[in-house]
């Protein structure tokens, strides 16, 4: 890894950290529209980036979209199966899509 690479990761955490931060703001008001738009254009350059899966699904749980939201729950949980979270809100969904 080159020294620019290197410093640039604190930056691009902060940035990662800022959308996600602006996400559930926008969850939170119900303007899901746009926390959907800003999370998947988060996504296209940190594919890797467990927090906006889980933030995604939460978009479409929110949306009445389950199995869009059961995709990106699982996505988050792959990438860190000991996130608390991310298990809770997987094990949720998974627990109350079976209830019909």
């Amino acid at each position: 890894m080159n020294s620019r690479h290197a410093a640039d990761q604190p930056a691009r955490r902060a940035a990662l950290e800022t959308v996600i931060a602006r996400s559930q703001r926008r969850i939170e008001a119900g303007d899901l529209r746009s926390a959907r738009h800003e999370l998947s254009a988060a996504l296209h350059t940190n594919p890797g980036h467990a927090a906006i899966y889980n933030q995604l699904g939460v978009v479409c749980f929110r949306e009445s979209s389950p199995a869009e939201a059961l995709t990106y729950y699982r996505a988050a949980h792959r990438l860190e199966p000991d996130n608390a979270v991310y298990s809770k809100n997987l094990a949720d969904l998974l627990y109350f899509s079976n209830q019909d």
